[in-house]
């Protein structure tokens, strides 16, 4: 089985994912797989950043699929063939905040800040898989979001349906 942890930059997916490495869990980082097997297809000037090879990533994945559990972690994972989806999420406005101490250009901020606003991971994520589950991480400790992704792959999915993440309130804000 294959999982996906995705999620909008700054919304936790690599601080989780070594919560659930420390536990166990089969956890594969795909910007490093991108990167260590030049896995690219070319250059986004605009926003300063190589784009991904998805048919040989997704390939690559597919073929760590051993029968046991494997998680896949990164803002793409979404876009792979996968078993189950789960999306970290988080408030605009604490996104904006998380991203602003990573350094993010300005724009990129606003960019990701609106794509989490009008659920943009979790829409294409449905349009993709069956299964999708969505995290709230706006003011959690990364151990319990740790503890959220092992109660969805417990089968424990009350809770996390798609729909009880709402930032829609927060674009009437910005105008």
């Amino acid at each position: 089985m294959i999982v996906g942890l995705t999620g909008t930059p700054g919304t936790g997916k690599t601080s989780v994912s070594e919560i659930l490495r420390k536990k166990g869990y089969v956890v594969m980082d795909l910007n490093k797989i991108v990167e260590q097997h030049n896995f690219i297809s070319g250059y986004d000037r605009e926003r300063r950043c190589s784009i991904a090879d998805m048919k040989k990533l997704d390939s690559y994945i597919q073929k760590q699929d051993r029968g046991k559990m494997l998680i896949v972690e990164g803002h793409l994972a979404h876009l792979l063939s996968v078993d189950m989806i789960i999306v970290l999420r988080c408030s605009p406005k604490i996104l904006e905040k998380r991203l602003g101490k990573k350094k993010y250009p300005k724009k990129k901020i606003m960019e990701n800040a609106e794509a989490e606003a009008v659920d943009v991971i979790t829409v294409e994520s449905l349009e993709r898989c069956k299964k999708v589950y969505e995290i709230n991480t706006t003011n959690f400790k990364q151990e319990k979001v740790a503890e959220d992704v092992e109660r969805i792959l417990g089968g424990k999915f009350k809770n996390y349906e798609v729909g009880n993440i709402d930032w829609s309130e927060e674009i009437l804000t910005w105008y």
